[in-house]
């Protein structure tokens, strides 16, 4: 609310990380939020500008965190010249090649730098704030259960209803809010790094629940070798 007493929309970036999950929703559950690996603006700059306009953002929010599961691969590829598929490596690796570290910290230092620069370039008439969350701080239970993951499109967080209404673990399950097309390299990384096994499409309130059948036939395709189960939803479910 500004100063003038009228309500701006706020836009939160953050990672898909499982364990931030119950701390976007108790800080920001009046924000619209998208999430991908490592809070990474560079692919999804048309849906953010899509959304300043639709939703009337006048801030955003980049939050980025240490112990990141995509920093990691990012220093793995770059630092120890591990493999990498040709879509990730576009979307997310190659802009930081050029950047000068010597150890994770200092990359995700750096991360939320760049993110926010980006940002800046991007849409230099809104607002942008950044923060680096210091994943210790955050009390997550330890989870060694299957992980699963959430797509769904860009919206506020409500994950406890959905969670609970789909039986999973809130601490388990890795939440990618974004146009699917935006995320498929992120969907790869989940399964080949993070060990994600189930997958679940969620249509949000007048979203079609046909697309996201032909999502999950897409998907289907992609991932039928690793043995990923792949389910679509309507949230609220119906009863």
């Amino acid at each position: 609310m500004n100063s003038f007493g009228v309500y701006m929309n706020k836009l939160v970036i953050s990672c898909m990380d499982r364990r931030l999950n119950d701390f976007i929703e108790q800080h920001y559950s009046d924000c619209f939020v998208i999430r991908n690996a490592g809070a990474n603006v560079y692919p999804i700059t048309k849906e953010i500008k899509d959304l300043i306009k639709d939703k009337d953002i006048r801030e955003i929010v980049l939050l980025a965190h240490t112990d990141c599961g995509a920093m990691k691969k990012v220093f793995g590829v770059i630092k120890d010249r591990k493999p990498v598929d040709l879509d990730l490596e576009d979307n997310l690796i190659s802009h930081y090649r050029d950047l000068n570290f010597t150890n994770i910290s200092e990359l995700e230092k750096d991360n939320l730098k760049l993110q926010i620069n980006k940002l800046k370039d991007e849409f230099p008439e809104t607002k942008i704030e950044g923060r680096l969350l210091q994943i210790e701080d955050i009390k997550v239970p330890e989870e060694e259960g299957i992980h699963e993951l959430i797509i769904a499109n860009p919206s506020k967080p409500g994950y406890s209803g959905l969670l609970n209404e789909l039986s999973l673990n809130h601490f388990s399950v890795y939440v990618l809010q974004s146009d699917i097309n935006n995320v498929m390299p992120d969907l790869k990384l989940a399964v080949k790094d993070l060990g994600v096994k189930f997958i679940h499409l969620i249509s949000i309130e007048k979203e079609n629940p046909r697309d996201r059948k032909v999502d999950q036939e897409k998907l289907n395709l992609i991932f039928n070798k690793e043995g990923i189960k792949i389910s679509t939803y309507s949230y609220p479910l119906k009863t």
